[in-house]
């Protein structure tokens, strides 16, 4: 697997994923701008698109779409994001930030999402 571009962040917080007319929970092990990885007890096709919520347990609930782009064993999952809405874009990014406390780097890891999803 190639070098990590974006920073990521760990963090255990409640994950709802939605495809094709189910909805699986899960548990985040990190974060980053472009997506996640998180364990779940059930498994969801490689490559599926998905509707996600981070956070709802947070002031600010996060709600993108994405796809699965890696399956482990043991329940692990690893989500890209391919759209997300501003509100939840700024939100991820202001948590991040505020755990890693890299203001320049979190913010050139912006202008490069917004290059990749727009």
């Amino acid at each position: 697997m190639g070098a990590r571009c974006f920073t990521r962040i760990k963090v255990a917080t409640h994950a709802t994923v939605s495809f094709g007319g189910q909805t699986i929970q899960g548990v985040t092990e990190n974060v980053s701008l472009q997506g996640f990885y998180m364990r779940s007890s059930r498994s969801i096709p490689l490559h599926q698109p998905l509707r996600v919520t981070l956070f709802d347990q947070q002031p600010q609930v996060i709600n993108a779409n994405a796809r699965v782009v890696r399956l482990d064993e043991g329940g692990g999952i690893g989500v890209q994001i391919s759209s997300i809405d501003v509100n939840s874009f700024v939100a991820l990014r202001n948590y991040i930030y505020r755990q890693c406390d890299d203001f320049n780097g979190i913010m050139s890891e912006t202008y490069r999402m917004i290059d990749s999803i727009c």
